[in-house]
This record gives structure tokens, sequence and C-alpha cells, in this order.
């Protein structure tokens, strides 16, 4: 078994998003003596934070989901952040959620969960689940 990861692609992209549909310019900002970070400007119709938030999060997974699609392959397994809602449906790709909104587990499965101690995704020794 190969227990190598290794990091194969990596793109960074900065939006300055502006409501309202307004135009929005390219933004370039110093940082220390380097290079200025640079944010592509990116037009929105909507006009409030949460709606601009969601604007944000959606051209995110969008661009999570195409570099995903590009490196899929028969042999590769391709970790995503968050759930596959922008995937085109490969499966070589999982989507891995980190936060937990609503319980699908019941009974002696839900209770794997209090097993877990901060930052654990599964308990080491499944073996010790309740009621077995």
């Amino acid at each position: 078994m190969n227990h190598h990861a290794e990091l194969v692609h990596d793109r960074v992209a900065r939006l300055f998003i502006v409501g309202g549909n307004h135009a929005s310019p390219d933004v370039d900002v110093p940082a220390g003596s380097g290079r200025p970070l640079h944010y592509r400007g990116y037009r929105s119709c909507c006009d409030t934070h949460e709606k601009l938030w969601e604007t944000l999060i959606t051209a995110m997974r969008k661009a999570e989901a195409g570099v995903a699609d590009v490196l899929s392959t028969p042999t590769s397994l391709i970790l995503a952040d968050g759930n596959l809602t922008f995937l085109g449906g490969s499966s070589s790709v999982v989507g891995v959620i980190k936060s937990l909104h609503r319980i699908y587990l019941t009974g002696r499965r839900a209770a794997i969960l209090e097993q877990l101690r901060p930052s654990e995704r599964t308990p080491r020794n499944c073996s010790k689940t309740p009621g077995h």
C-alpha cells in the first residue's frame, strides 16, 4: 500500500465582489515587501452581506469543482473540500465535510460521534462502537 500523498495542483484566486450589479474593477493590495495580492473584480446583483457571502462561496465551490474535474482519473482519489454540489459526478472525487449541520445517523451509529475527540473524523477503533 502506498502511503504517499502529493499536492499536484494548486491555484489561488482572490475575488473583489461588488454588489448591486455595479462594475467591479480588479484590485491590487500591497502585501509586505513582496508582490501585491491581486483580486479579480467580480460583479454581483446581490445587495446584502449574506447574499454577497453566498456569491463568494458559490464561486469558490465552482472553482474547486473545476480543479477536481480536471484532476479526476480512474486511478486517482480526489478529496474535495465540502459537498459535491457543483461537481460533474466523477467517481474518484470524495467530498470532505468538516461541519455537521444535520445528523443522518441514528442509534448506535450516532453514538460513534460521541467518541470523537476534537479534530477527529473517525474513531481509531470502530470495533468499540456501543452496542457491538
